[in-house]
């Protein structure tokens, strides 16, 4: 760059300047508080992208509701004071506040939980279509008498459109004294006008529209069919860890556990999936000539995350279980040759893990799918386990053995997520390695079950344990179980820590106690704890009830909080001391790893000192 001049410069224009960048930042700020100021008194956040339908009659909005869907022929606005409540960042809540105002509190409250979800989509990615249209039926239990009921919804991406409640027992309307956003804890909050009674059931119906824009969430995704040159859209999902709001109103926490009923309305030419098996025929959409409906068999208890459905043109090839499940792998029509690999590794796995765990695979059908642009390596909404296509699809003209490898431990660690993830889900975030360890760990011996003459088991070492080892060794590394409050610190967690150092620890266990007996312990854990949620501790628990080798049982908790509860990880020093007359003395002392070792570390920082 040349060097500039070095004149004398007249001050006038510089003048002109600062006083011109003073008056827009003045017209700025009035324009920002009366947008602001519009967005909070018309009941929608200052970053809602999605506008209100007034009147669906005759728009794509009202193919979501009528006589296919939970909630009235159409979607009309919501009523009642829908101002956004303001946060108070001055201090916490204290409990008094939160009886008056649940939403303060970053966790749901579990007065009033879900039981049944019966949800109507149609997702509007034709052409230059970018949003989606929905309305759905909750059935909720009421725990404990409460006058609110909240649910989880990011308003940048969906705008309820209209709410109602019912009593279930007696059909009536509940009214409703007021609604409104409290953007900080990403809650929709309905205020009843009387109490809602414990025991109880009521029915909550919810209208809501969104954009498909973004790669999470429910969005568009396009691709070119190599073989006709020809562009094509779909829409997909993925709602790890907290992208279901995104999508529709939901109790968006791993443990709010609750059964789906999912309705999809789509063009004829396109399939639809999800979780569940299609229940009956495709049927027209009598209501809305051109478009047809997908309805899907009532699903088991899942979390939020593991929903999944997708509309698509893509093709499939099947092959079923040693017990009768069907196994589907999906491609795009131009790929649907590469997906023999995959269809024959997710076959093996199954069969494995059932044998394994002792516990049979419990959903009626399993797919796999191959997503043309999707964020993650994959994902294991169960029964619809999507994937990135370079983890999926084996080109058997260009793909390396590297490739190979890499398609099959992702298409064996989703397939351990059936069992260890799915039909017993962690309790909260912080456990997120109960997941993803596990899963982690399983890939190996789903793979080395497969390709013997891999001896993959060998490449665990360098593939996790000695590069986890390395970040370990950092004085920033973090324990396994590892606090997590707010949304925006999950996502953090899905680091080496969680998977490689969770399945190293999980090796070392199954090292410790033997192939039987380990999975004689698992087995128990997913037995006591399905449909449901566990923690860390009730893993070692079952565990620690095995007897290892007819001797005592091992302290499972004992052995393993050391691992998981405080980072690092230690080097044992000996030193042998000789003296003048020959006597030997042997003294071992231990102290964590740092690959810094003169920094200084807090122990006290450890709960184990």
């Amino acid at each position: 760059m040349s060097e500039p001049s070095r004149g004398k410069v007249s001050k006038r224009p510089y003048i002109i300047l600062v006083a011109i960048f003073l008056i827009a930042t003045v017209i700025t700020g009035v324009v920002v508080w009366k947008v602001t100021k519009d967005a909070y008194d018309d009941g929608e956040s200052s970053d809602t992208k999605v506008k209100v339908i007034e009147s669906a009659e005759g728009s794509a909005g009202a193919k979501a509701g009528g006589e296919e869907g939970t909630g009235g022929k159409g979607i009309k606005v919501d009523g009642g004071d829908s101002r956004s409540e303001q946060p108070s960042t001055e201090r916490p809540p204290t409990e008094e506040e939160l009886r008056e105002k649940p939403w303060l509190s970053l966790r749901m409250p579990r007065d009033v939980l879900p039981v049944h979800y019966d949800i109507t989509m149609y997702p509007d990615f034709y052409g230059s279509g970018t949003q989606f249209y929905g309305n759905e039926t909750i059935e909720l239990e009421v725990r404990k008498s409460t006058r609110f009921v909240l649910i989880h919804i990011h308003s940048t991406y969906v705008n309820v459109t209209s709410t109602s409640l019912k009593d279930t027992t007696t059909g009536a309307d509940i009214p409703v004294a007021r609604t409104f956003y409290y953007s900080p804890n990403e809650f929709w909050v309905i205020e009843a006008d009387r109490e809602l009674s414990s025991p109880g059931n009521v029915s909550l119906e919810l209208g809501f529209q969104g954009t498909l824009d973004g790669i999470v969430g429910i969005y568009k995704s396009t691709y070119t069919n190599t073989k006709t040159q020809e562009k094509r859209s779909i829409t997909s999902s993925k709602f790890e860890p907290t992208y279901a709001r995104r999508a529709f109103p939901c109790f968006d926490e791993p443990n709010i556990k609750a059964e789906y009923t999912i309705t999809l309305i789509h063009r004829p030419e396109y399939i639809a999936l999800s979780n569940m098996p299609r229940d009956g025929p495709i049927r027209n959409n009598s209501h809305y000539p051109g478009l047809v409906t997908s309805k899907f068999q009532r699903s088991v208890k899942m979390s939020t995350y593991l929903v999944c459905y997708i509309v698509c043109d893509f093709e499939y090839k099947e092959t079923s279980s040693k017990t009768g499940k069907p196994i589907r792998v999906y491609a795009t029509p131009d790929k649907i040759e590469q997906v023999d690999y995959s269809l024959e590794l997710a076959k093996h796995t199954l069969d494995l893990y059932e044998d394994l765990f002792n516990m049979s695979y419990p959903l009626p059908k399993q797919d796999l799918i191959a997503i043309p642009d999707f964020i993650s390596g994959a994902m294991e909404h169960w029964g619809l386990i999507t994937f990135r296509e370079s983890r999926l699809l084996v080109d058997k003209s260009k793909s390396s053995l590297v490739d190979i490898e890499r398609v099959s431990l992702t298409v064996a660690h989703e397939m351990a997520h059936m069992w260890f993830g799915n039909i017993v889900t962690m309790d909260w975030w912080n456990d997120l390695w109960l997941n993803e360890g596990f899963a982690s760990y399983m890939e190996y011996l789903g793979v080395d079950g497969k390709n013997k003459d891999w001896k993959i088991l060998d490449k665990f070492l360098t593939n996790d344990l000695f590069s986890v080892m390395i970040q370990d060794s950092e004085i920033s590394s973090h324990p396994i179980i590892v606090d997590v409050e707010r949304p925006s610190q999950i996502t953090s967690v899905f680091d080496a820590i969680s998977y490689s150092k969770g399945s190293s620890v999980i090796r070392m266990l199954y090292a410790i106690m033997g192939e039987d007996n380990f999975f004689k312990g698992v087995s128990n854990y997913l037995k006591e704890f399905k449909w449901g949620n566990a923690r860390t501790d009730d893993l070692w628990n079952s565990l620690s009830a095995v007897q290892v080798n007819g001797a005592s049982n091992l302290d499972i908790k004992h052995i393993m909080d050391t691992w998981t509860i405080q980072d690092g990880f230690p080097y044992v020093n000996i030193t042998v001391v000789t003296s003048d007359k020959g006597k030997s003395t042997v003294s071992a002392s231990q102290a964590r790893f740092l690959s810094s070792p003169g920094v200084k570390i807090d122990t006290t920082a450890s709960p184990l000192g």
